[in-house]
């Protein structure tokens, strides 16, 4: 069984919170985080409707009520619930009545319907999302990041030297670590696919996934979309993955219009394949870039969709995609205070990602990927440090073995490391 790190926060957040609607993307691994490692750390026995089933469907459908009522497990699970939106409102008939019971409600793609639905149980259930494996998840899943520890020491008001806090392991421990992150770069972190035999079977999984998703997306989302519209927006927006989103383009090379790539991208995001990272904005005479960028959320996914080499080299932008994964993992473990962002102005100056924390402070980072990264690498991070005191240091992350100094407070820290 996968350890996932989620499994802890879902059991600590039911003491307080009836409800949890839990999201990921489809294969994103709900159903065995809820039906293995959630009685496992609860120490009971679960109820699990897994609403894949049709004849479960219509049960529910006609007497979910009455089903919820008479089951006598305290943890109740509803799998796949966008399908079945009833539930939502059973629970809250339940819950007007008694508060014995604890709900999870686990969705691969937020409908319209179920996207109205929710609402009812609002100030009764919180949110959290699945995101595939990480490599905190893979490698070392015990405890917090070196990311997040430094995160938290920085709200703390207490001051980080790179060099010293990312101090490197042991050969062997380094070997392992440099291994695993390999394998999530190239490979990505869906669980089947991370638990396949062979580079073949990975390859067979992921072309598996893709298909099985088209099919969902235009059966669960009751979406008129053209199958074949679809296949070529899905290469388009993978091929955007880790630059400025610009939906003409996608549109371009999907042959649609601009009004249907705006659709078909809000179909990626309700199925959690891909997200919008907000560009940063703040008062300054720099003209900033207010568009977002675009990641797939499973770098693995959107390698074979944008038919990149699996076997091969890992591109830039696909990097960057894979960066944006951990970053995104950390930030949600490390609690809903931080936010994330992408810096660009319009004279050019970039900074992949910002990370604001509770207290103001600004983390810049920069994906680079190569395992030798230079001063050019960190040019960028000095120019944004000087315009911006809020920023103690700027971190370039990189597939290397070095944590060096590149320039002032400009750190360059391999990626197995930081992430660890």
């Amino acid at each position: 069984m996968l350890t996932r790190k989620l499994a802890v926060e879902i059991i600590k957040r039911l003491r307080y919170m009836p409800v949890i609607i839990l999201k990921g993307a489809y294969g994103s691994g709900k159903t065995e985080l809820l039906t293995k490692a959630i009685p496992a750390i609860f120490g009971e026995p679960v109820k699990h409707f897994n609403l894949d089933d049709p004849d479960i469907r219509r049960q529910l459908e006609q007497s979910a009520a009455s089903i919820i009522t008479g089951t006598r497990e305290r943890i109740v699970i509803f799998d796949e619930a966008q399908k079945c939106p009833e539930v939502l409102q059973a629970i809250q008939i339940h819950l007007q009545a008694s508060s014995t019971k604890r709900f999870i409600i686990a969705v691969s793609a937020e409908t319209k319907l179920f996207a109205r639905t929710k609402d009812i149980l609002a100030g009764r259930s919180t949110t959290l999302t699945l995101r595939p494996l990480a490599f905190a998840e893979t490698a070392d899943p015990a405890g917090d990041s070196h990311l997040v520890r430094m995160l938290r020491q920085l709200v703390a008001g207490r001051s980080v030297a790179p060099d010293a806090f990312f101090s490197p392991p042991e050969a062997a421990q380094q070997a392992g670590w440099m291994g695993v992150m390999e394998q999530l770069r190239q490979w990505g972190g869906l669980p089947d696919v991370w638990l396949a035999a062979s580079n073949a079977e990975r390859q067979t999984r992921l072309a598996e996934y893709r298909q099985t998703y088209l099919e969902r997306i235009l059966r669960e989302t009751q979406s008129r979309v053209s199958i074949a519209n679809m296949v070529r927006f899905l290469e388009a927006a993978a091929l955007q993955s880790g630059t400025v989103l610009s939906a003409s383009r996608m549109a371009e090379a999907g042959r649609i219009s601009v009004t249907a790539a705006f659709n078909y991208l809000k179909l990626l995001e309700a199925t959690h394949i891909a997200q919008r990272l907000p560009a940063w904005q703040e008062r300054s005479n720099k003209r900033l870039v207010k568009s977002p960028k675009l990641y797939f959320t499973d770098v693995g996914l959107c390698r074979w969709i944008s038919r990149e080499t699996l076997t091969g080299r890992v591109g830039d932008p696909m990097y960057e995609t894979f960066i944006y994964g951990e970053l995104a993992q950390a930030l949600a473990e490390a609690g809903s205070w931080y936010s994330l962002h992408h810096y660009r102005t319009a004279a050019g100056l970039a900074v992949d990602f910002i990370i604001r924390l509770p207290s103001g402070t600004l983390l810049p980072i920069q994906a680079r990927n190569h395992i030798h990264p230079g001063r050019r690498d960190g040019a960028s991070l000095k120019r944004f440090l000087r315009e911006h005191p809020a920023a103690p240091f700027g971190l370039v992350v990189h597939p290397g073995r070095e944590v060096r100094l590149l320039a002032e407070k400009v750190w360059a820290i391999p990626d197995w490391l930081l992430f660890a």
